[in-house]
């Protein structure tokens, strides 16, 4: 089993190991015992598939270190240097194209001595929050734009999170994904963000050193819960109650650090 709190790219004995290798294989081990699919086990599946599309990720951003920048008004207020965010941002992802996007992920939780999914509504608010995000930047020590061409909610398999499809079509950009065992299904498309600054965005592509911090997760597998608990969603389409265990290594399907493929009428990312 994984080790309870793992650092990606640093192996057992805290030697060096490629943080993409190991991200994939906790999740092959999160998959093949059945854990539950928590949020760490949402943004390792996440991680998989961006990485593999050759985009940059940082996982559970706050803020960044000192940019070197200066702020407008520098003879107004001391010079701020950082973008600041809030709510953390679970999963930022910067694409070979430039455009940068945002995931609020949600994921199996402990409740006592069990386990239980995300309500289907959780995440929108969060994942909202993120298209008026950065909250300060070195533009501004208020919010002067969002860095986000998109922003995504992604939750596991079977939280009911589908019945919100149309609700987010009509009335917010939000594309909607669902992450599980059997790979990433998009379920909405996103639109562009309206609040996208180009200027600010600008700004922080060519300050992804600051954000080195987070491209080495902490990720925590959960344990199975104890008598009583369901460590996994019922079964159902392209979802194994107990998976099977997977193939010795890497990769994982029919690709490199691929999942299987799930059945699903819905965009296949």
């Amino acid at each position: 089993m994984p080790r309870r709190r793992t650092t990606l790219g640093t192996g057992s004995l805290s030697q060096h190991v490629d943080v993409d290798r190991h991200g994939l294989e906790v999740l092959r081990r999160i998959v093949s015992r059945g854990l539950p699919f928590t949020e760490d086990a949402v943004m390792l599946a996440m991680w998989n598939t961006r990485r593999q599309r050759g985009s940059r990720c940082f996982a559970k951003v706050r803020q960044s270190s000192n940019t070197g920048a200066l702020g407008k008004r520098r003879q107004e207020v001391t010079d701020y240097t950082y973008f600041t965010f809030s709510p953390d941002i679970d999963l930022l992802e910067v694409r070979q194209s430039g455009e940068v996007v945002g995931f609020e992920l949600k994921g199996w939780g402990k409740a006592g001595r069990t386990t239980k999914p995300p309500m289907y509504y959780d995440g929108v608010d969060q994942a909202l929050a993120y298209l008026v995000n950065p909250i300060s930047s070195p533009v501004s020590q208020g919010f002067a734009g969002s860095i986000f061409d998109y922003v995504y909610l992604v939750h596991p398999p079977q939280t009911g999170v589908d019945r919100l499809t149309g609700v987010l079509e009509r009335l917010t950009p939000l594309g909607l994904a669902v992450a599980g065992p059997g790979g990433v299904t998009e379920l909405v498309k996103p639109r562009p963000n309206p609040y996208l600054n180009s200027a600010v965005k600008a700004l922080f592509l060519q300050s992804l050193d600051a954000l080195s911090a987070y491209t080495n997760p902490v990720v925590n597998p959960m344990a199975n819960p104890c008598s009583g608990g369901s460590p996994w969603p019922p079964a159902g389409p392209g979802v194994q109650e107990r998976p099977a265990e997977a193939p010795q290594g890497l990769p994982l399907g029919q690709g490199p650090g691929r999942l299987p493929a799930p059945a699903s009428r819905s965009t296949r990312w």
